[in-house]
């Protein structure tokens, strides 16, 4: 199928939801399920994990990628997460900005992409 590289063609309501809890919480945190006892079911715990108090605990390579062309996830976004990662402690992370919008990180498969994260 063909899509337009600058629109996502869609996406579900709970990925929506989502994306609005952590707008509206400011802080990247898992999919909160409206309740004590379904967030406890799903994660042990009445609230969803905060995955940024987490981000000190990684020791593998992160290579951040933005889209000075995606609407979706911001590249000012992005930056945040790199800078909470070297804030909390991560040391191999990498940030560059590409001239792509989102879906171009899924279909395309540029050589300048792959050669950064590779």
């Amino acid at each position: 199928p063909h899509y337009n590289m600058n629109d996502m063609p869609a996406i579900s309501f709970n990925v929506g939801l989502h994306l609005a809890q952590i707008k509206y919480s400011g802080k990247f945190k898992m999919f909160d399920y409206g309740s004590v006892s379904a967030n406890m079911e799903v994660y042990g715990s009445p609230e969803p994990l905060d995955l940024g108090e987490f981000y000190g605990l990684i020791d593998v390579p992160v290579d951040l990628v933005a889209g000075k062309k995606d609407k979706v996830i911001r590249p000012s976004m992005v930056r945040k997460h790199y800078r909470v990662m070297r804030e909390l402690g991560v040391v191999d992370v990498s940030y560059k900005e590409f001239e792509y919008a989102h879906l171009d990180f899924t279909f395309s498969h540029r050589e300048e992409l792959l050669a950064y994260v590779m």
